[in-house]
């Protein structure tokens, strides 16, 4: 999203900005690895108490969950992703709306376990945590309900393991 706001003002900068006496100041954004990312990260979540965080990094993407468990039906959360092109923020308490049926399971690495499915249900999108019962790890799924493509979505159906 950086990379696109740049681009936007340089264009603005060559299309007659001087002509019109308009001054653009370009800001070149600054430049971070994934240890900047998650140190800045871990300071907002340890700002906000979460008894759980769980993480999941490759070379280009982070995501970071926070989870207070506030009772066996729900759960209060925080999810950061920074991916390309955009980075994504998501929080609120999620459901368990599923408590009184039979347990979900979820695999990884070809090893089965246990989950319980919490989701959050906004007008644009459902967001589901998928929590394994043994607070090992989380995986993510996301549905948009409207019809805008975005690719500024959470990292979905990848683990997520426990760092705290």
């Amino acid at each position: 999203m950086k990379y696109f706001i740049k681009i936007f003002l340089i264009s603005i900068f060559f299309c007659g900005c001087k002509e019109n006496n308009i001054n653009v100041k370009t800001i070149t954004p600054k430049a971070s690895t994934n240890d900047d990312i998650k140190e800045n990260n871990f300071s907002n979540f340890n700002k906000k108490k979460f008894s759980y965080l769980f993480e999941y990094k490759e070379e280009d993407s982070y995501q970071l969950i926070g989870i207070n468990i506030i009772d066996k039906k729900t759960v209060n959360f925080y999810l950061i992703t920074e991916t390309l092109p955009c980075d994504t923020e998501y929080w609120g308490n999620a459901e368990n709306k599923y408590l009184d049926e039979d347990g979900e399971v979820d695999e990884d690495n070809n090893e089965s376990y246990f989950a319980d499915e919490y989701s959050k249900e906004e007008k644009e999108y459902i967001l589901r945590i998928r929590l394994a019962e043994d607070l090992s790890k989380v995986k993510i799924k996301f549905t948009q309900k409207d019809s805008l493509d975005t690719d500024c979505l959470p990292i979905l159906e990848k683990t997520m393991k426990r760092i705290k």
